[in-house]
């Protein structure tokens, strides 16, 4: 197991078959490594992106969705598998800062979504460090998030939002988001709420 900071990094990928089954075809097949890679990224890219309450990759696999975090903890899983190093990236952006399709009459809601955090990889491939972010599926490009399709691992993928600033980390994302998760307001609790309310709202009448 590969050994991080001052302590051991696990990953416990316990997934329904569904996901878990095609990330492990994907890792016995006759594949490169550079093809597995590949096939990895579009298959995690394409669960449905939606906050589930849970950064954790087996609640996202049983709910057949999820967010940045459950899906790049999910990949990163695989590329170890791999032996391909990989960090993780970890983010503060607004959204009122994306350029996407927000009703006009709720742009209020939007302008007062405190600062959120993103979770995206890197990762060596052929010797070079790339740039994975695969938080947005496909359907979603109709209302302006920034897919990442088609990637030949030659070049960064484009990042899923407008950073603030990049850290790079080697260790669990998933404590760094809980941790300041507890340090918002109740006023922008309240702001949250609010804006992913209406971001599930807009999302689920593309799916639908």
């Amino acid at each position: 197991m590969q050994s991080f900071g001052n302590g051991k990094f696990y990953y416990a990928i316990i997934v329904s078959m569904n996901i878990k089954q095609k990330a492990d075809q994907i890792i016995a097949s006759g594949d490169s490594k550079k093809e597995k890679i590949l096939k990895l990224c579009e298959l995690v890219r394409e669960i449905p992106y939606k906050r589930i309450g849970s950064f954790n990759p087996d609640d996202m696999a049983r709910e057949g969705k999820g967010s940045c975090t459950p899906k790049h903890v999910f990949l990163a899983g695989y590329l170890q598998k791999l032996g391909v190093p990989f960090r993780f990236l970890i983010m503060p952006f607004y959204y009122k800062k994306m350029p996407l399709a927000y009703p006009t009459d709720k742009r209020s809601i939007v302008e007062n979504m405190p600062v959120s955090y993103h979770v995206a990889l890197k990762a060596k491939i052929d010797g070079e460090w790339r740039i994975i972010d695969v938080t947005w599926d496909s359907r979603l490009k109709e209302l302006g998030f920034p897919v990442n399709e088609k990637w030949n691992g030659e070049s960064d993928m484009k990042l899923g939002v407008i950073p603030e600033e990049i850290t790079e980390k080697e260790v669990d994302p998933r404590k760094f988001e809980k941790d300041k998760a507890m340090k918002y307001t109740e006023q922008e609790k309240v702001a949250r709420k609010e804006f992913y309310n209406l971001l599930d709202e807009v999302i689920d009448q593309v799916r639908n």
